[in-house]
């Protein structure tokens, strides 16, 4: 699974936007942990 983000901001009255793709790829979400059984017993 892939992650987008875009990031947009105003410098010296400039428009400038990223593109940042598989940041969060080291780090996963503790929610997402156990994806698949939830509620076991």
């Amino acid at each position: 699974r892939s992650i987008n983000l875009t990031v947009i901001w105003q410098e010296q009255g400039k428009e400038k936007s990223i593109s940042v793709a598989t940041l969060v790829s080291d780090r996963q979400l503790p929610q997402q942990s156990q994806e698949g059984s939830s509620g076991t017993g």
